[in-house]
């Protein structure tokens, strides 16, 4: 924890309110601490001070500790304190008080001290601090990739809390689980963890559809934890009858292909054939008429 040294702001304090020449009503800070810099949503935030203040009869004057968010709205405050004297106080704060819906993963605070007198006031100690949601996974357990139509799907999942590498089971919650095919949710519901951070999943055999389903697991817009979404598929096939039609219709493609090999390679060699046929005649045929002629074979006409 560090203190903060205050001789300065006191001072200037002092200044403000003409402490310095006989005016009774003053207020001293001496030192305010907060336990850490970065918390979680589900924690609370422990912090103390310490000042002194003093002030006349029909006079009025308080402290009051005030925490803002980012975009400086207030969302919580102490009570006031009017208590004379040297004061010390001890806070603890849950964060989940706060007034901010915690959209982000990380929401940024700062803290102030308050002093009022007579409708004039003053700030003391700004104080800076950040708030994390804390991280979420999930381990599915004994889900089938691929089940036949008409099966029902069981299965078990385990959700954990990863925040700063200490994993442990996140522990009644509220889990959002859906089954989509073709874009369209076909079954949804919402389940608790017990405490082992489990969900069992049973999903009836008519809320599955034929091909592949995706097994979705959800948290969302949840104030303490950051959005998880989980997804995992599985195939619904017709049973053995559908992978016998497969093999059949398989078996089927592969013989028209070869049979459709087999007619090219016939067609291409009867032509070829034709074309040695043509060609050989052709030769021939030339051969003859420019072969030469021998004198017993000439005659003589008259």
């Amino acid at each position: 924890m560090k203190i903060t040294k205050v001789l300065v702001i006191s001072i200037i304090i002092l200044g403000i309110f003409g402490i310095i020449n006989n005016v009774r009503a003053y207020v001293i800070p001496y030192y305010f601490e907060m336990e850490k810099e970065i918390y979680y949503t589900d924690e609370n935030i422990k912090a103390n001070a310490s000042w002194e203040l003093e002030y006349g009869i029909g006079e009025t004057a308080y402290i009051q500790l005030q925490i803002f968010n980012e975009t400086d709205d207030m969302v919580w405050y102490s009570p006031l304190y009017t208590e004379k004297g040297v004061i010390e106080k001890e806070w603890d704060i849950p964060i989940q008080d706060f007034d901010t819906p915690f959209n982000n993963y990380s929401n940024n605070f700062y803290s102030r001290l308050l002093y009022f007198f007579d409708y004039e006031e003053a700030y003391m100690f700004l104080t800076y601090f950040r708030v994390l949601k804390r991280n979420t996974s999930c381990q599915i357990v004994d889900c089938p990739r691929e089940i036949g139509y008409g099966e029902i799907l069981q299965f078990r999942a385990i959700f954990y809390n990863i925040s700063l590498d200490n994993e442990t089971y996140l522990v009644d919650y509220l889990i959002n689980f859906r089954v989509i095919s073709n874009e369209t949710i076909i079954y949804q519901r919402e389940l608790t963890t017990n405490s082992s951070g489990m969900i069992e999943v049973i999903v009836p055999a008519d809320n599955l559809s034929i091909g592949i389903n995706f097994l979705v697991f959800e948290i969302s817009n949840n104030k303490f934890y950051n959005d998880l979404i989980y997804e995992q598929t599985i195939y619904v096939n017709l049973g053995s009858d559908e992978r016998i039609s497969t093999k059949d219709e398989s078996s089927k493609q592969n013989k028209k292909q070869i049979n459709s090999l087999q007619l090219s390679i016939i067609s291409i060699v009867s032509i070829l054939s034709i074309l040695l046929f043509i060609l050989t005649f052709i030769i021939y045929r030339n051969s003859k008429r420019t072969k030469p002629q021998n004198l017993v074979e000439l005659s003589i006409r008259y």
